[in-house]
C-alpha cells in the first residue's frame, strides 16, 4: 500500500516514520507547530498494525554490506537531530553536524563498528562552548552562496522553482545586499515568534534526504552535503519571497513544498548536485559553512 508522503522504515526492531515536506499540508504544520518534528515511541501493537497495512522499507543485507554506516542509521539519525535541535543558531548547528558527518564517513570507510564510539566522543566535544565560538567566527560569503545556490537551482531544479525569482537578490555574481536585507527583514516579521520554523524545516528535510531519498551509494558526508545545499536553497527562497511577495507565508509554504519534491524524491538530481558540489570543492565542513552562513 502506498503511504506517500509518509515513509515507514524498519530498522532492527524499530519502525521509523517520517512525513515528507513536499506535501503543502505537512509543510504548513512544520512552520506552525513547534513540536512538529519529534521522535516519538509508539506501542508495539500499533507498530504491528503498520507492518500489516503499509509498505515498510528496510535496509537490505546488500545495502548494509556495501554501505556499512547503515547498520547505525537510527543512532546517526538521533545524533544529527540532537545537534540540529540544539540551542545554537541553525547555521552553527548544521556546520557542527557536518563536522560529525565527516568523521562518521571517514570512520565508516575503515571500521564502521567505531561509529558509536565516534558519536559519543563528538557528543562531548560539541557541548563545549569553544567549539560553537570557533564556528560562529566564520564570516559569511553571500556572493559565493548565491552563485552556488543559483547554479544548483538552474541546472537541476529549473522546473521546480515554483515561481520564485531569486535574481531579485543578485545580479550575476553581485549580491544586491539591500534587497537581501529587506527580504530577510520582511520574512522575519512574518515569522516573528516562530524562529524555530526554519529549524523544523531543516530537521524534516534531513529526514527526507536520509530516509525518503536514501542515496545509499554515497558516503554519509555526501548525503549531509546535499542536505546542506537544500537548506541553503530554502534560505535563499525565504529572502527572495520576503522581498517580492505580498503574501509571504502562503508563497513560502507553496514554493518550498513544491521544491521539496525535487529535492527529496529524485535520486538522479541528488547525485548530480553532489557531483556538482564536489567539482566546486565543497568537500569539507568548512566549505559547507560557505553556503549555509
Amino acid at each position: 500500500m502506498e503511504t506517500d508522503p509518509r515513509i515507514f522504515y524498519l530498522i532492527d526492531n524499530y519502525i521509523f516514520c517520517s512525513i515528507s515536506s513536499s506535501c503543502p499540508a505537512v509543510f504548513d504544520l512544520i512552520v506552525n507547530n513547534k513540536n512538529a518534528v519529534t521522535l516519538e515511541n509508539i506501542p508495539v501493537r500499533n507498530a504491528k498494525q503498520i507492518l500489516k497495512k503499509t509498505r515498510v522499507r528496510i535496509d537490505t543485507k546488500e545495502h548494509r554490506e556495501c554501505v556499512p554506516y547503515l547498520r547505525f542509521r537510527l543512532m546517526i539519525t538521533e545524533f544529527i537531530l540532537e545537534i540540529l535541535h540544539g540551542n545554537r543558531s541553525l547555521d552553527i548547528s548544521i556546520i557542527l553536524a557536518a563536522m560529525a558527518a565527516k568523521k562518521i564517513s571517514d570512520v565508516a570507510e575503515s571500521n564502521a563498528n567505531e561509529i558509536p564510539k565516534i558519536i559519543n566522543t563528538y557528543r562531548t566535544q560539541l557541548t563545549q562552548a569553544s567549539t560553537s565560538r570557533a564556528v560562529d567566527s566564520i564570516e559569511p560569503n553571500l556572493r559565493l552562496k548565491f552563485i552556488i545556490v543559483n547554479n544548483l537551482m538552474v541546472k537541476y531544479l529549473e522546473d521546480l522553482e515554483a515561481d520564485v525569482n531569486i535574481s531579485v537578490l543578485h545580479d550575476g555574481e553581485n549580491v544586491i545586499l539591500a534587497n537581501y536585507e529587506r527580504g530577510k527583514e520582511e520574512f522575519d516579521k512574518v515569522f516573528a515568534g516562530r524562529e524555530w520554523a526554519m529549524r523544523n524545516i531543516a530537521e524534516n528535510m534531513f529526514l527526507d534526504v536520509f530516509y525518503h531519498l536514501n542515496i545509499v551509494q554515497d558516503t554519509f558526508f555526501d548525503i549531509f552535503a546535499y542536505f546542506t545545499a537544500c537548506v541553503a536553497t530554502v534560505q535563499v527562497f525565504a529572502q527572495a519571497i520576503g522581498f517580492a511577495s505580498k503574501d509571504i507565508e502562503r508563497d513560502f509554504i507553496k514554493a518550498v513544498a513544491h521544491l521539496s519534491r525535487g529535492m527529496s524524491h529524485n535520486k538522479t538530481v541528488a547525485s548530480k548536485v553532489v557531483e556538482e558540489m564536489k567539482s566546486l570543492g565543497l568537500t569539507t565542513p568548512a566549505h559547507l559553512a560557505i553556503i549555509i552562513k
